[in-house]
């Protein structure tokens, strides 16, 4: 049997599709609904119209569903005026999720789109700007949008609580800026809704929990989504769990634009999670950059007294060694110059009795034989008594020169040297006790406050005051409970006096 011939297709003219899609629309353009959208509003028309978009996006930001979406111009006038008397002008400005009264619309040469007969002002953000406001206004009459802002960031932060969504890219960028610096940070985590109905039984929850631990920080981050989604943050009960927390609150709630209530009550907030955590690492960099500056110049003080006390001890020495030798030098030649007088003295002594000797002997010649030999007598007893007196006056003399050369003799200035150099000896054993290492072996810390000044006075503290305390091996940081004044320095006894 012969197969039949097929039938040619059938061509229709667009205007006939679009004519029987309207049609197929017109029941379904009769009805009005509600629907809830971001609006992206376009260049004003010439003709009065308001022509835009309407787009539906995900947490992820991206656009889900889009239409095209118009206000006829009678329309426009009494939704522009119901706008102003609510204060919500701005909803029709665009990028802003809005709630309208819509119907659909088909033209077969512009397509399928919504019109737009009214819109909710106190939906979307009119409703959220109106609250927001209202809870600052009520938290900032009780002074508490700064409370948690004057609470003092520890010098290093590295015990952190953090409260977001475990598992979330917010966690995941917060957690992978902090472990790839090279600092040791503890993150604890409090696992919370970022948004919806349980937002604020977890986010309570999870400040009272971490309220309980020793922490030098608190972070809540949550990544980016729509405004409704982030509003759910501006929360009264959880504004005011942050303004009371006992430890600095920072957050990055994920907005770039606008601020929630938690920028304001927190003690810092940030735009994102990642620049929270990089926040962070900034803090313990600055403070490491701090303390080898500090460290240098510890050393350089500590080595300047030193330097300057062997300097000293080193002129000392030498000037001890060349007086003792001048001063040796000169009791010589004291000592030679006695020696040289007593001599010539001796010898003039001498010299002038042989001199008178001779006189008399010769006028005893020129006289009688007796009177020769009683003045040869005489000659005889006073050249003894010369010779005695001069041997008296020598040996006087040399029991002089003995005692001099006694006073003058080299070991007493050996001694004399030797007891400098031990003073000296003691003076460098008591500097070099004196160096900070030593001082800190000892048990004695250097501590110094949340600014680095050295803690002089237990007046100077207050409770919850953190500190940081130096030791000979290293440091700790502690915090201050209470403090007990004890007696001042000038009231303890001196010291006997020897």
């Amino acid at each position: 049997m012969p197969d039949a011939p097929s039938q040619p297709p059938r061509i229709f003219r667009l205007a006939a599709v679009t004519g029987r899609i309207r049609d197929l629309l017109l029941e379904v353009s009769a009805k009005r609904f509600w629907v809830r959208a971001q609006l992206v509003a376009r260049s004003a028309a010439r003709s009065g119209h308001f022509y835009g978009e309407l787009l539906d996006v995900d947490e992820g930001g991206q656009t889900v569903a889009k239409m095209n979406a118009v206000i006829w111009r009678s329309s426009l006038t009494e939704i522009r005026r119901t706008l102003e008397q609510a204060g919500a002008t701005e909803l029709l400005e665009g990028n802003r999720e809005i709630c309208v009264l819509c119907s659909v619309i088909y033209h077969e040469v512009h397509g399928l789109s919504l019109q737009i007969h009214e819109v909710d002002p106190t939906f979307g953000e009119a409703h959220i700007d109106r609250n927001r406001r209202l809870i600052l206004e009520r938290l900032s009459a009780e002074e508490l949008l700064d409370l948690n802002g004057r609470l003092p960031v520890p010098a290093a932060p590295l015990t952190i609580g953090l409260i977001t969504a475990a598992g979330s890219a917010a966690a995941n960028d917060f957690l992978r800026t902090i472990a790839e610096s090279p600092y040791s940070f503890r993150v604890i985590l409090a696992s919370a809704a970022m948004q919806g109905e349980r937002l604020e039984a977890d986010v309570l929850q999870a400040l009272d929990d971490l309220s309980q631990l020793p922490l030098d920080l608190v972070a809540i981050v949550r990544g980016g989504g729509s405004q409704v989604d982030l509003a759910w943050f501006d929360n009264e009960a959880v504004a005011r769990r942050i303004a009371q927390m006992p430890v600095p609150v920072w957050v990055g709630i994920g907005h770039e634009i606008d601020t929630g209530v938690p920028d304001h009550v927190a003690h810092t907030s940030y735009k994102t999670p990642t620049a929270v955590a990089e926040a962070l690492v900034q803090q313990i960099a600055g403070l490491d950059d701090r303390l080898l500056i500090a460290a240098d110049r510890l050393d350089t003080l500590s080595r300047r007294p030193i330097e300057l006390a062997e300097r000293t001890l080193e002129r000392s020495s030498i000037g001890l060694t060349q007086g003792s030798r001048k001063l040796l030098a000169l009791a010589e030649s004291q000592l030679a110059t006695h020696l040289s007088q007593l001599r010539a003295s001796a010898f003039q002594a001498t010299f002038a009795r042989d001199s008178r000797l001779s006189e008399a002997a010769a006028a005893l010649r020129a006289g009688t034989l007796h009177r020769t030999r009683d003045a040869h007598s005489q000659l005889i007893e006073r050249s003894q008594a010369a010779a005695r007196a001069s041997e008296r006056s020598l040996d006087r003399r040399s029991m002089q020169l003995a005692s001099l050369l006694k006073r003058l003799r080299l070991p007493r200035y050996v001694h004399t040297i030797d007891a400098a150099a031990s003073r000296l000896a003691q003076r460098t054993l008591r500097l070099e006790t004196l160096k900070p290492e030593h001082v800190l072996r000892r048990g004695y810390a250097l501590v110094r406050d949340a600014s680095g000044r050295p803690v002089t006075s237990i007046r100077s503290l207050e409770p919850g005051q953190r500190l940081t305390t130096t030791l000979a091996d290293g440091s700790l940081v502690s915090q201050v409970e209470s403090t007990a004044a004890g007696p001042s320095p000038t009231d303890q006894p001196t010291p006997p006096t020897t």
